[in-house]
């Protein structure tokens, strides 16, 4: 009967490491993959903003502020 019950635990440990590597490898799976995805997220990102965005931002808010001291609006454009 011992001999038995130690082939049990054997066979148990063995389930259980063998467990454990799927595991593991799920996990470094999951990972590459949520890597790639976030790679391509901010791909896709980044090509979709217009290259002279900042640029012309910059500019339009110069051309705002500009516009509020000849008019005399006190109010400043982050407050709007």
């Amino acid at each position: 009967m011992s001999r038995s019950s130690s082939l049990d635990f054997e066979s148990a440990l063995t389930l259980l490491n063998e467990h454990a590597k799927i595991e593991v490898e799920v996990k470094v799976a999951n990972k590459d993959f949520q890597e790639d995805i976030k790679q391509k997220v901010n791909y896709f990102r980044e090509k979709s903003k217009v290259f002279i965005t900042g640029q012309s931002t910059k500019n339009w808010i110069k051309k705002f502020n500009n516009f509020r001291k000849d008019y005399g609006y006190l109010v400043p454009l982050s407050e709007l």
